[in-house]
């Protein structure tokens, strides 16, 4: 059974900032307007969408302690998934992706969005990886302690840190991949060199299109192949075409497709970033219109099977291969 999936998605950003439960369905919005939701579980799964990579995304207020509170969100999210309106199951292996996807269940995998919730002690790590994180975003929209982040001004300059090695090297002791989303160019090729197993780029598109100093270039998109890792292809329109605020299902398709043809479909997938308080192409009203995606795709003469891959396969099959590499080593 092919797996349908969305590889960076935030159903529980509104939770941490309203408290708005994903395991209830809500209204979709009339327009971009980031206080309503464009996911939940319910809209998930009457899409077909079986499996989500759900970003935990802590702002990193003085005040509070963002381990304390990825802990306190990842808590919440088992107790809504338990009551929420579809089955939905949290669950960290391929294994038990597959399983719960086949067993009629709406999979969720914890990860977290920006490194500064290690803060300044490695060994953070290790409680992500006890709480089931599989991904780290390494840096957001700011620079960190553990490397640069894209879009800052003089951020192209700043590579890993010291203490950014450590944690790749500690990350993938543990399982848990580097996302290079919002990395700069240096933190991406120094990850590289640290990195033991696949590197991602989850929510990004092509730089020959658009965002020069955000998306990926020719030689970062065939890295990622050769580490053993996905693209995920975002679905927000000014990361997709230069300068297109609207955007439509075209643009996307050609972000796939550009991948598609340079690294091969195994290595390609949608990370849609839906509630992550950017707006989809516009014919992508909100989750429940992810089944769109791959009508679009072969339409445009995409293969089936390439399009199986790319709506899902190629992520869950890039797991099966870190989790059977850790299994090994114990």
């Amino acid at each position: 059974m092919v797996v349908r999936t969305d590889l960076h998605v935030h159903p529980l950003l509104n939770t941490f900032l309203f408290r708005r439960d994903p395991g209830k369905q809500h209204q979709r919005p009339p327009f971009f307007f980031p206080l309503f939701n464009y996911t939940d579980y319910p809209r998930a799964y009457a899409a077909k969408v079986r499996l989500l990579f759900s970003v935990i995304y802590v702002l990193p207020f003085p005040w509070k302690s963002t381990m304390e509170e990825v802990s306190r969100l990842t808590r919440l999210a088992m107790e809504q998934a338990k009551h929420a309106e579809v089955p939905v199951r949290v669950v960290r292996t391929a294994q038990e992706m597959r399983n719960a996807v086949n067993e009629g269940s709406l999979a969720l995998v914890h990860v977290v969005e920006g490194g500064h919730v290690i803060g300044g002690d490695e060994t953070n790590v290790d409680r992500l990886a006890e709480l089931g994180i599989r991904y780290i975003t390494l840096v957001h929209f700011v620079h960190n302690r553990i490397g640069g982040a894209a879009a800052v001004p003089f951020g192209g300059r700043r590579g890993l840190s010291d203490f950014g090695r450590r944690v790749v090297r500690r990350m993938y002791k543990r399982g848990i991949v580097a996302d290079l989303s919002h990395a700069t160019v240096p933190t991406f090729w120094d990850t590289l060199k640290e990195a033991t197993g696949p590197v991602i780029a989850t929510h990004s598109g092509a730089r020959a299109f658009a965002l020069h100093d955000r998306n990926l270039n020719v030689d970062q998109a065939k890295a990622i192949a050769q580490s053993g890792g996905v693209v995920g292809v975002i679905l927000c329109p000014f990361y997709l075409n230069a300068w297109h605020l609207r955007g439509s299902l075209d643009d996307l398709v050609r972000n796939v497709s550009y991948f598609v043809n340079l690294i091969g479909a195994e290595h390609v997938t949608i990370g849609s970033d839906l509630d992550g308080w950017l707006w989809p192409v516009h014919e992508i009203r909100d989750i429940s219109d992810h089944g769109l995606i791959p009508d679009a795709l072969e339409r445009s003469g995409m293969s089936r099977s390439d399009v199986d891959l790319v709506v899902g396969e190629s992520l869950v099959r890039m797991f099966e291969r870190i989790d059977a590499k850790m299994q090994n080593a114990k």
